[in-house]
């Protein structure tokens, strides 16, 4: 589990939005696409039911039973948390008055989404664990791992005993690699010094661990209509 955005991403993010506002003004002016905005958040804050937005607007979802299906789940949301629907907000101002200053709210509303959204997913491995007697206090099984690919990344994960627990039988996993050589590309645009080289700690305690990351929601996928147009407009 990864959170979307970090913090320093904003400056970027703003450069990019200030290169394409003359081109999304266009796009604001349009009244239609306009139109559909004012009523999604007609819809996410309960002026309007989803019914009588749909019957008004049937072009605003292909799938009208999914929609309606996330758009009930994005209600639900709002109550919880109203933070959820400043993006509707930043677009609705922007239709209103289509101002750079108002543009660059929708990038800044979107990177506050991503700062508490986080990915999910999961990378089957397979590691070989050597011991070694004088790691730390006690020893730990450290992964056997040379250098490999443009970055020379080192594998350090290790499995090591829980010293705090006096049986013995406890351990926790030690998840962590390094790159040997900084200097080089992964991928183009993405430096091997920006591969994540943290420490994460999988423990058996049910406590807050290392590893342990805020979020308020992961991206749903069912209103995949007001994410597409958001991305649209937003570009």
């Amino acid at each position: 589990m990864r959170k979307k955005a970090k913090p320093a991403d904003l400056e970027k993010k703003l450069d990019e939005a200030r290169k394409n506002y003359p081109g999304a003004v266009k796009e604001f002016s349009d009244p239609r696409g306009c139109n559909i905005v004012g009523a999604w958040l007609s819809m996410a804050t309960g002026q309007i039911s989803i019914d009588a937005a749909l019957a008004r607007n049937p072009e605003i979802a292909t799938d009208a039973a999914r929609f309606k299906e996330g758009m009930i789940r994005l209600q639900e949301d709002a109550k919880a948390n109203p933070t959820v629907l400043d993006t509707f907000r930043a677009l609705a101002g922007m239709c209103d008055h289509p101002t750079e200053e108002n543009y660059l709210k929708i990038t800044k509303a979107d990177h506050d989404k991503d700062l508490r959204t986080c990915r999910v997913s999961s990378n089957p491995f397979t590691q070989e664990f050597v011991w070694v007697s004088d790691f730390g206090n006690g020893g730990a099984w450290v992964v056997s791992s040379q250098p490999e690919g443009p970055c020379g990344l080192v594998q350090l994960s290790r499995f090591e005993k829980d010293q705090s627990e006096a049986s013995g039988l406890f351990w926790r996993y030690v998840a962590r690699k390094a790159t040997t050589n900084p200097s080089g590309t992964l991928l183009p645009g993405w430096s091997c010094s920006a591969v994540d080289q943290g420490e994460y700690v999988y423990d058996w305690k049910k406590t807050v661990g290392s590893h342990a990351v805020r979020i308020r929601r992961i991206q749903p996928d069912l209103i995949w209509p007001v994410n597409a147009l958001s991305s649209k407009m937003a570009r």
